[in-house]
């Protein structure tokens, strides 16, 4: 009998040492990669996601690229803007605010300067809406020969008073030496019912000279 159990002894000792092994590489498997859990159903790892893009979320902070900074700001409020004609004027209203009084259909404009080499990415539009129409909003470089280049467009949405909306992503390259830029806003509506209220710029800054104009490379 003894002789017996002496046989059985090595094996005995291989099944347990194969039982640890067993153990430990299921407690070094790091989480999400599969497995079976206690109730002894198969678990199937989560599929992985994608980081979220800055076309996902615009304008959000915290959005990190490696080649360029956060974002930075010009927010220039609708009282800056003045009429692009005689024919359309302005009122002020709180907070800022302004409307057009006697023509609808001409542009409220105010020069843009933004650093040389920033990234432009999103225009929002800031406004006081309660009528059945929406304002037009634009962002617009002018080559100084009757030229001109609409980057990114947002319009006025809605009609439950004060609000913002954001463009869709623009991703241009601010290069001042060959046009200057503008924000443009054509209320569409006479009166109080359409007020512009202010337009913020969110761009970003080269952190590599390789987003910089050719001109600017020395």
């Amino acid at each position: 009998m003894k002789d017996k159990l002496f046989r059985m002894l090595p094996i005995v000792a291989v099944a347990i040492l194969l039982l640890g092994l067993m153990a430990s590489a299921a407690s070094a498997m790091p989480a999400g990669q599969g497995g079976i859990d206690p109730d002894g159903v198969l678990v199937t790892p989560p599929m992985p996601t994608s980081p979220v893009s800055p076309e996902e979320a615009p304008d959000t902070l915290g959005m990190r690229e490696p080649e360029w900074t956060t974002f930075f700001y010009s927010f220039p409020p609708g009282s800056g803007f003045h009429s692009t004609s005689d024919a359309m004027g302005s009122n002020y209203n709180s907070g800022a605010c302004i409307n057009a009084t006697g023509n609808a259909t001409e542009f409220f404009t105010i020069y843009l300067d933004l650093p040389e080499g920033s990234r432009i990415d999103y225009v929002r539009l800031y406004y006081r809406d309660t009528s059945s129409s929406n304002s037009m909003a634009s962002l617009r470089k002018y080559d100084g020969a009757g030229n001109t280049n609409i980057l990114g467009t947002v319009d006025s949405t809605g009609n439950g008073g004060f609000g913002y909306q954001v463009s869709p992503y623009i991703g241009h390259i601010v290069d001042n030496s060959n046009g200057a830029y503008a924000l443009n806003w054509r209320p569409i509506v006479v009166g109080t019912a359409m007020q512009l209220c202010g337009m913020r710029v969110a761009y970003r800054l080269a952190t590599s000279a390789t987003y910089l104009p050719s001109v600017q490379r020395r």
